[in-house]
């Protein structure tokens, strides 16, 4: 029995070691941290904020705005080398495209849509009675059309943000595919990769503008009409695309050691700038650059720090620093299915078992919050580990042989 929990414990450390060769340790910090922020800032409210409500500082941006310029980053690399190096960028590439996005985000995410489904169903059945979430509630969340242009409903609320990915992946390279038509015989491939970007920058720019021409100002309309709607975000992940695109075709500019520190400096100041004025319209209304330009400077200002993580290319090997570093990777690793799992399913559950049990027999005590929380976070990781190495590896592995 000892050999049999010895030879497992092996097998988990080599299959999790294994996961971390040949991965960007400073593009897997700041995934960990973009998920770390989401789940924080979904857990603070209910659990937190009434006992420590001086935490809410260390907020100091939307994950989900990091996430998008790094989906855009790395994407975008695979779009740009596949347009640059096949001499005839055609349908069929586009394609393969496709089928690799969506063998990696599709199986994870319409299994956790199943589950959200599901367990609303079963597990009253066991009291004697159903809830059945009707199809006009959910059926749109089956390709991604909750929230094109109006505001999702009430339901799997995560899902806004992976709507925005998936028309990205979608409509992207179609447009490319347009523009390599139209000017292929004017223009260079590297330059119509560009006029590309700046289309979808300034056209995003000009709909948002125009979008908030009709709001009342009140950050709650703001996050509805603007924040939450697919084609309202796409110059988000186009910036990631940027960054793909200088380090392509710049790349002693994009490791001009003499300029990182000002791009980071640079960066970090629009990150903090533009959450600050998020606080502020928070009392004092959205005005036309909240409506207009603040997903451009806050995408702008996370381009500007991926030179530096980029060439971060090893955790820690040493100590306690060797620990942390393996414990980074992992939630990078897990990050998707973090962010599937943590919201619907895992949080509005414990919240719906702490109001209707719980807080019966659980004393109101600041140590109570934390053990809530903390519990929140425990179940969200063991849940997401499950995931990726049972449905996000399988189908990864499954399309290995693709471009």
């Amino acid at each position: 029995m000892l050999y049999l929990k010895t030879t497992g414990l092996k097998y988990f450390y080599s299959v999790f070691t294994t996961q971390q060769n040949n991965r960007v340790f400073g593009l897997d910090l700041l995934r960990a941290i973009a998920i770390l922020l989401v789940l924080f800032i979904h857990g603070f409210d209910p659990f937190l904020a009434e006992y420590f409500p001086n935490l809410r500082l260390l907020i100091f941006m939307d994950g989900v705005d990091l996430f998008f310029v790094l989906s855009g980053f790395l994407i975008g690399s695979i779009l740009l080398k596949q347009f640059i190096n096949i001499t005839n960028y055609n349908p069929k590439i586009i394609f393969s495209f496709w089928k690799r996005r969506w063998m990696r985000t599709l199986p994870n995410y319409y299994f956790i849509l199943f589950l959200i489904l599901f367990v609303p169903v079963i597990i009253p059945f066991f009291k004697g009675k159903s809830t059945l979430i009707p199809f006009e509630t959910w059926g749109s969340f089956l390709i991604f059309s909750q929230n094109l242009f109006t505001p999702q409903v009430d339901f799997f609320s995560e899902a806004w943000s992976l709507a925005v990915e998936e028309w990205f992946y979608l409509i992207t390279p179609i447009i490319l595919f347009l523009f390599y038509i139209i000017f292929r015989n004017i223009y260079s491939k590297k330059i119509i990769f560009l006029m590309m970007i700046v289309f979808i920058v300034l056209g995003i720019s000009i709909f948002r503008y125009r979008l908030g021409l009709n709001l009342s100002g009140k950050i709650l309309d703001w996050d509805k009409h603007i924040r939450r709607v697919v084609f309202s975000r796409f110059d988000s992940i186009m910036f990631g695309v940027l960054a793909a695109y200088i380090k392509y075709f710049f790349p002693t500019f994009w490791k001009n050691d003499s300029l990182l520190p000002y791009f980071n400096l640079t960066g970090i100041f629009l990150i903090f700038i533009t959450h600050y004025l998020y606080l502020y319209a928070i009392d004092n209304n959205t005005n036309l650059f909240m409506n207009t330009f603040y997903f451009s400077f806050s995408g702008i200002g996370v381009m500007l720090i991926l030179p530096q993580m980029s060439y971060l290319k090893k955790p820690p090997n040493h100590g306690i620093k060797s620990i942390l570093g393996k414990f980074i990777t992992h939630i990078s690793l897990i990050s998707y299915s973090l962010y599937l799992t943590h919201g619907y399913l895992i949080l509005g559950h414990l919240l719906r078992y702490k109001i209707e049990y719980f807080d019966k027999y659980l004393p109101h005590l600041p140590l109570i919050g934390i053990m809530y929380f903390m519990t929140y976070l425990f179940i969200s990781i063991i849940v997401s580990t499950f995931l990726y190495y049972t449905i996000e590896r399988t189908f990864m592995n499954m399309r290995s042989k693709e471009l």
